[in-house]
């Protein structure tokens, strides 16, 4: 990644350290469930996580929470345009070609255990 896009990157994730809290009352704040990813053991970035909780009237809810990306992300920024022409990030044997910066997506964007995170999040209610 060019110095651009580091330094872009830097300033998102400081400003989002010191911004955390305030950021979070603006939101559904899920820190109480037992959240857990889906991601498979032997992947280097977790960004998919569920959620199951019985309800009192018989029916499951499931919450599906994805990082949120987009929050650290600006349109058109250097590093939505890098993203953009990288597509995807690209694994291979012996190393990873990322879509996003290390400080996005291994720091910000990966739902690690103990770790408070923004997400995207959808909620589904069934019978069971």
């Amino acid at each position: 990644f060019s110095e651009d896009i580091i330094q872009e990157v830097d300033a998102v994730v400081k400003h989002v350290e010191t911004t955390f809290e305030e950021e979070v009352k603006n939101r559904m704040d899920l820190r109480s469930k037992r959240v857990f990813t889906i991601d498979p053991a032997t992947a280097r970035d977790l960004d998919d996580a569920i959620h199951v909780d019985m309800r009192d009237d018989g029916t499951a809810e499931i919450g599906v929470h994805i990082a949120d990306v987009g929050h650290f992300v600006t349109p058109d920024s250097a590093v939505d345009i890098e993203a953009r022409f990288r597509c995807t990030s690209v694994y291979m044997v012996d190393r990873v070609l990322p879509m996003l910066p290390r400080p996005l997506c291994n720091q910000m964007c990966s739902l690690n255990p103990n770790e408070d995170k923004l997400t995207f999040s959808a909620f589904f209610r069934i019978d069971v």
